[in-house]
């Protein structure tokens, strides 16, 4: 807001509040930047770019407004300005919590980065450059894999990345949460494969 504050407020499913305009950080500056998402429909994760310190903090809550994860940097040298994003991801199809991911816009190094993280804040994934060919102009970025809500989502454990590339054209990547690759297909881990046996005529 205009005092510089980072605020947030909590609501429950029909829109009323159960808590208002919670500080989480005292001085972002003018161009700071937040995004955040539910874990397992009873936490949430938030990612924030605080212009003043240029670094990138994650903080974890309950929706009773309990601390998970006190705002912790994550990046301690974004640059004077960012974009950050945020889902919540399953680590693999027999996970039964949520974790996130976070990606962000590295201003200094001109690259998107992305890490991952438990519902308890403690890293998966180190953060690692995701993509270089980033726009500086068009500072556009997002991630997706997981939503609680509703329960949709990716093949578990993988996330896309989409954003603005230096031609000023949309792009998109995609990963494992071990920042690995992904080619989009989805493999089954229930999948059983039938054995053959080859029966040669007498």
């Amino acid at each position: 807001d205009s005092s510089n504050e980072l605020k947030y407020n909590i609501l429950n499913d029909t829109g009323g509040t159960v808590s208002g305009d919670i500080i989480l950080d005292l001085d972002v500056g003018e161009t700071a930047q937040v995004a955040s998402t539910s874990l397992d429909n009873d936490k949430f994760a938030i990612i924030y770019y605080d212009s003043t310190d240029q670094d990138i903090s994650i903080a974890i809550r309950y929706i009773n407004n309990t601390v998970i994860l006190a705002p912790t940097d994550i990046d301690t040298d974004a640059g004077i300005d960012s974009r950050v994003a945020i889902t919540a991801i399953r680590r693999n199809s027999t996970a039964t919590t949520d974790d996130f991911v976070t990606a962000w816009l590295d201003l200094n190094t001109t690259d998107k980065k992305a890490a991952a993280y438990t519902s308890s804040g403690t890293q998966i994934t180190a953060p690692f450059v995701a993509d270089t060919n980033t726009s500086t102009t068009n500072k556009v970025i997002t991630v997706s894999a997981r939503r609680p809500l509703t329960g949709q989502s990716l093949c578990a454990g993988k996330f896309v990345l989409a954003d603005t590339n230096s031609s000023e054209t949309g792009n998109f990547k995609a990963f494992d949460i071990s920042n690995a690759s992904w080619d989009g297909f989805c493999i089954s881990s229930d999948l059983t494969i039938p054995s053959v046996t080859n029966l040669i005529p007498i």
